[in-house]
């Protein structure tokens, strides 16, 4: 995990425990809220390039499909124990 120091004014800091106050937050948990809120808003926004093993595997698994060797499961228990 990264760290990063943020300096804040008395007034900025002011406003932040303001914010964080009722949801019972500290500053710093509530900085991250704010944060990780922008990064999620981003991500949503675009679209990630698979690597080549990973097309790899999706490509095997659409010739598989047209082929008919795919199971239909109907629950996640279903293929325990089995590779």
């Amino acid at each position: 995990m990264q760290s990063i120091q943020l300096s804040f004014t008395p007034e900025e800091a002011e406003i932040l425990a303001f914010r964080a106050q009722p949801l019972g937050y500290s500053v710093t948990k509530y900085i991250k809220l704010l944060v990780n809120r922008e990064i999620l808003a981003h991500l949503d926004d675009r679209s990630y390039a698979l690597g080549t093993r990973a097309i790899g595997r999706v490509e095997r698994a659409q010739e598989e499909y047209k082929k008919g060797k795919a199971k239909k499961l109907t629950s996640a228990l279903d293929n325990l124990g089995t590779s």
